[in-house]
């Protein structure tokens, strides 16, 4: 994957990721309203407005949001409130007279003093403003658009994430084949290795013993699994090596005249299990 390619794919992440929180935090707006039986939502002790008039211009403007704390006490003159009047409207207006039992607002733009409100009508204060973000909150926080944005955003992330190349099972079977046997080769070869410096670090062998202890070794099943064809017996060339071999006297070990490839056949064999021709040679010395 190139590098632009990875820095759209995170780029598209980080997006994803903040389309999936707004879209945690409306439902969950939605859930509160549902619960708490309010015309507005409820985020642990805040909530969101909207402006949607110039009463308070210049301080707040149509459009722009304003993040109120919940709350009705410790209000004082020049607060910025929110409040629902007696026709059930969202009111936000400045504090001008605090009496026990009533609070006076007015617009800054406006002429008049609004009529007094009660303070358990009193959503709560002003405590930020962001200028102009309601055309854009009216775009992000509606479910609909967010759905399809999440959706397409998704679907563009696995465009990316997608080489168009299916794997060909054919090719990674051939592969792990191909593998394996390398493995298996570069064991024996090991195995073969130490074998060869054993031999150089131990007493020298007699070649007519090692061959009295390969007729005990089941030739036959190691000339089967022999990959080298040109090590590997045919049944009369194996026929005739079992013969020559039988024909050795226990007692007097003798080399029969071998052909060259049975030499070589010997050879490899001897080697494949040593270490168990020389145990038992070992013991038999005792």
């Amino acid at each position: 994957m190139s590098s632009l390619k990875k820095g759209v794919k995170i780029f598209s992440n980080i997006i994803t990721g903040i389309l999936l929180f707004i879209l945690i935090i409306i439902i969950y707006g939605r859930l509160s309203i549902m619960f708490t039986k309010n015309n507005y939502p409820n985020y642990f002790g805040y909530t969101f407005f909207e402006v949607s008039s110039g009463s308070m211009e210049p301080a707040l403007s149509i459009n722009d949001i304003i993040l109120v704390k919940i709350e009705n006490n410790n209000l004082k003159k020049d607060d910025i409130i929110t409040y629902i009047n007696d026709k059930d409207e969202i009111i936000t207006h400045r504090v001008v007279i605090v009496n026990s039992d009533t609070i006076t607002v007015k617009g800054d733009s406006n002429n008049t003093y609004d009529t007094p409100i009660r303070r358990e009508q009193v959503i709560g204060k002003v405590i930020d403003v962001y200028p102009e973000l309601g055309v854009w909150q009216k775009v992000i926080t509606e479910p609909k658009i967010l759905i399809v944005l999440f959706i397409t955003l998704l679907a563009f992330d696995f465009a990316l994430s997608y080489d168009g190349k299916e794997p060909d099972k054919k090719k990674e079977i051939t592969k792990k084949v191909k593998n394996k046997k390398k493995k298996e080769k570069i064991i024996k070869e090991e195995k073969i290795e130490k074998i060869d410096k054993s031999v150089q670090v131990n007493d020298p062998i007699d070649v007519n013993v090692l061959l009295d202890y390969t007729s005990k070794i089941d030739l036959e099943k190691i000339n089967n699994s022999f990959e080298d064809k040109d090590i590997h017996l045919n049944k009369f060339e194996m026929k005739g090596l079992k013969k020559k071999i039988d024909s050795i006297d226990e007692k007097k070990p003798v080399l029969p005249e071998l052909e060259q490839k049975e030499k070589e056949f010997l050879e490899y064999t001897i080697r494949l299990d040593l270490k168990a021709i020389q145990d038992n040679f070992k013991n038999k010395r005792k």
